[in-house]
């Protein structure tokens, strides 16, 4: 079974973590290659990410990572 990870600021993670989410939090700078790195692992069958990190990403790798189905990724 593949896990959910949460790529959110600190001040979010203490929710994510009570709902059993597994949290990484980023500086802005380096959400794509934390992304790039989650996507590529195998590991991760949901990654949830904050919405002001989707600023951070090419429009190319924004559209990319839009029709992911392995793994999912959300921003919210």
């Amino acid at each position: 079974m593949r896990k959910v990870l949460a790529l959110v600021p600190e001040e979010l993670a203490p929710g994510f973590l009570l709902a059993g989410v597994e949290v990484a939090s980023p500086k802005p700078e380096d959400f794509p290659r934390v992304l790039e790195e989650a996507m590529s692992s195998g590991k991760w069958g949901l990654v949830i990410a904050d919405s002001e990190y989707e600023k951070t990403l090419s429009p190319q790798r924004r559209a990319e990572v839009f029709d992911s189905t392995d793994p999912v990724v959300v921003f919210v």
